[in-house]
């Protein structure tokens, strides 16, 4: 939708965003999410990352960065990882819910409305990830299509504004973040959503600060599995950073 100009503004993974620059005309204008990976087990396995060794851990073909990501990190502690891929992220939730899935890599909100006296939060992936490449994970970001910028400055301007009051909202109060995305069917258990919400690594981050980032960030994803970024890194003139 975004690509055909069907919509004129997305959040989306950053190699989906990538991949939607050499597709569309198109900026991205902020980082709106990162620090957002875990790898969630049914049952009582697992505590850091050696225990991964020799282990299968599924991923949903939704999550097209999971496997580039776990890797980088598997490389930097000498661990061999083996995948099984599921077709969703409702399969990947159904599955670890009844025990069909032992050990998986997921995002939140799902992580929230998998846990339960079986299934945990085993690790966070944040240190491992800072560890392996001494950076943020970037695990969303703002496209937006370049007509709509310039044609549409001021409105524009208002949205950019709106974008990061809101994200400030969503970091102070995760109460009336859940019942907002309740409100609007973005979660059904208002309760799950609270407890994703600090998970979730809001952000927003703009100008500089956003490139530097996205730049750092493709660079390490690219040189793991160059394909995941539609086999090139994104140039400069994907950033907007005029603020």
């Amino acid at each position: 939708a975004f690509n055909n100009g069907e919509i004129a503004t997305a959040v989306l993974p950053p190699d989906k965003a990538a991949i939607c620059y050499d597709k569309s005309n198109c900026y991205v204008t902020a980082v709106t999410g990162g620090c957002n990976y875990y790898i969630a087990e049914n049952g009582n396995t697992i505590n850091d990352i050696a225990d991964l060794n020799g282990k299968t851990v599924t991923v949903s073909k939704e999550d097209t960065m999971s496997e580039s990501v776990l890797n980088i990190v598997a490389k930097n502690n000498g661990v061999s990882i083996s995948y099984n891929q599921v077709e969703n992220n409702k399969a990947l939730v159904d599955g670890i819910k009844n025990g069909s899935i032992k050990c998986a890599m997921m995002q939140e909100p799902y992580l929230s409305q998998v846990t339960s006296d079986s299934v945990r939060s085993a690790i966070d992936l944040y240190d491992s990830w800072n560890d392996a490449t001494e950076q943020e994970m970037v695990t969303s970001c703002l496209v937006v299509n370049k007509n709509f910028v310039s044609e549409q400055a001021i409105p524009f301007g208002l949205f950019m504004k709106d974008y990061n009051a809101s994200a400030s909202m969503a970091r102070r109060s995760t109460e009336e973040t859940a019942k907002v995305a309740n409100k609007f069917a973005l979660a059904d258990d208002v309760d799950a959503c609270k407890a994703a919400v600090p998970g979730c690594g809001v952000t927003f981050k703009t100008g500089t600060e956003m490139k530097e980032m996205l730049t750092a960030f493709y660079n390490q994803i690219s040189a793991g599995n160059a394909n995941a970024l539609g086999c090139q890194v994104p140039d400069d003139g994907f950033y907007f950073v005029n603020e």
